[in-house]
């Protein structure tokens, strides 16, 4: 994996709840318009949440680099784990233009099906769970564990000689945040990489059949199984 650049502070740009019953692949649209605090290009961001695995984020350049189409309506497919995935050496999920299907490596941002594509740009991504807390809204702006121990002085008391909050009286009128996951997105990007090996044509081939395969079956259903069904007395 790259070095990461002298990078801008990363920029909180979402929030989600900690509980997961399936597995959840999303992709959040980032730009100006759906978080003012964000100062760079528009940049797509992929999380995947399985039930009992940590979650993953991936955010890369939302223009398509070969015809700049967005890349937001994506069709998004995680190879990593198959012969296919080791062989082409996947770093993350793949992930298929909905112009002309070119497939993109969301974990590097090589461009799996054609060599004269460039590279996607990537942006550094992470994400924090918060355990639940109440939040001070009238002193000093703490976050107050849920385990009855007491909270360190926030911001607004700092100097003071007051006493930190006291767990005895705080949920009486405290804000309750449960437990949660937070994003995390850097508005630099990495630097595109010269040492990327290329996929060979046949993987990348198979890369984007399979990607055609599982969308079909994903929107039809699996043909296999009606025959089946149909055939059963």
């Amino acid at each position: 994996m790259d070095d990461e650049p002298q990078a801008a502070e990363p920029i909180l740009v979402a929030t989600l709840p900690s509980d997961v019953s399936a597995t959840e692949y999303a992709c959040i649209d980032l730009c100006a318009e759906t978080n003012k605090e964000w100062p760079a290009e528009n940049v797509c961001v992929w999380y995947r949440r399985c039930p009992g695995a940590a979650t993953e984020v991936f955010a890369m350049q939302e223009a398509c680099p070969h015809a700049r189409i967005s890349l937001m309506e994506s069709d998004i497919e995680d190879f990593r784990s198959t012969d296919l995935g080791a062989s082409a050496s996947l770093q993350g999920p793949c992930i298929a233009c909905p112009a002309h299907a070119y497939v993109f490596d969301a974990g590097s941002g090589r461009c799996l099906t054609n060599p004269s594509t460039p590279d996607a740009r990537r942006h550094s991504a992470r994400w924090k769970t918060w355990p639940p807390y109440y939040l001070c809204p009238l002193i000093c702006s703490a976050a107050l564990p849920f385990d009855g121990s007491r909270a360190t002085r926030g911001p607004a008391c700092q100097g003071r000689r007051t006493i930190p909050c006291d767990p005895g009286r705080y949920p009486a009128w405290a804000v309750e945040t449960p437990k949660h996951i937070e994003v995390f997105v850097s508005p630099t990007p990495y630097p595109r990489s010269s040492t990327l090996a290329p996929t060979s044509r046949e993987d990348a081939n198979a890369i984007q059949l399979a990607m055609v395969d599982r969308a079909l079956r994903r929107r039809y259903g699996d043909e296999s199984d009606e025959c089946a069904a149909e055939s059963e007395p």
